[in-house]
């Protein structure tokens, strides 16, 4: 229950992704010059293209950030709740013993620290998955 979040987060950025990809198949939608976080494609045609491509940009970006940020293993994240799966009882009690001391506030800074490093890295990949054989960097 505790990755329904970031579940719900990677198949919304999922469908932006089928819709962009759709979006070019009909020619609605291209490929950007220069990708960016409300760039992820660019319209073809004139009209609510334009809106629709900024819209699934936006969208494909945040569900991403959001999702992944989430899985960060952090109170009050996701992550710190999904983690527990991966450890036995006795040392996942522990954990939730341990998270309940107040860590909340300073995992979270330094999680968002952490986090802004490895974004780039993430986005760029995602970039890469979109639009395959176009070797962003």
């Amino acid at each position: 229950m505790a990755l329904a979040g970031p579940a719900a987060n990677f198949i919304l950025f999922l469908l932006s992704g089928f819709a962009i990809r759709l979006g070019m198949l009909l020619g609605v939608f291209h490929e950007p010059i220069r990708a960016t976080f409300t760039h992820m494609t660019e319209a073809s045609v004139p009209g609510a293209a334009g809106f629709a491509a900024t819209f699934l940009s936006i969208f494909y970006v945040l569900n991403l950030l959001l999702g992944t940020f989430n899985l960060i293993p952090v109170p009050p994240l996701d992550g710190s709740n999904g983690i527990a799966v991966l450890m036995s009882d006795e040392i996942a009690a522990k954990y939730f013993s341990w998270n309940r001391t107040g860590f909340g506030m300073v995992g979270m800074l330094l999680a968002w620290f952490v986090y802004d490093k490895i974004f780039p890295y993430i986005f760029l990949f995602a970039l890469n998955v979109l639009y395959p054989g176009s070797h962003y960097s």
